[in-house]
């Protein structure tokens, strides 16, 4: 973490004074760059271009657990919780999607109140005629 925090630094602030402030030697940082990467980052980043392939091939919707389940079936060996964790490093996540609550339902046999007022909306006197408005208010009961 600390080569890596140097690397990305190296325009902003001389390699040498980095390596003094992380308590690390230059030859050290040096044989760092030069260095191959990993098995393991190798295996990371190809894992994460089957999730990509998967997460894509499924219009954005899948999670962790189902891109695993989806890597499982294609015969590639890997836990639910790395799958989740690359997803989470490279900003990976699905879209939920909300279904709308019908508020009317206008197709019923029940008695429909009559319209007395006619858009007339004006009153030849105070308290003769009420109206009211009412708006849709989600609550999580529905």
């Amino acid at each position: 973490m600390k080569y890596q925090c140097i690397f990305e630094h190296q325009q902003d602030y001389p390699i040498k004074r980095m390596c003094a402030a992380f308590s690390v030697s230059e030859s050290g940082y040096y044989a760092w760059l030069k260095r191959e990467k990993s098995q393991r980052a190798r295996a990371n980043e190809q894992l994460l271009y089957e999730i990509e392939q998967v997460f894509h091939d499924h219009r954005s919707v899948y999670g962790s657990p189902r891109i695993h389940v989806a890597l499982r079936d294609k015969g590639i060996q890997c836990g639910r919780k790395r799958v989740a964790r690359l997803m989470r490093l490279h900003g990976i996540s699905a879209v939920v999607w909300r279904s709308r609550v019908q508020t009317t339902n206008s197709q019923h046999q029940l008695p429909i109140a009559p319209n007395l007022l006619k858009r007339k909306f004006t009153a030849e006197a105070p308290d003769s005629v009420w109206v009211s408005d009412f708006t849709y208010v989600g609550t999580r009961e529905g």
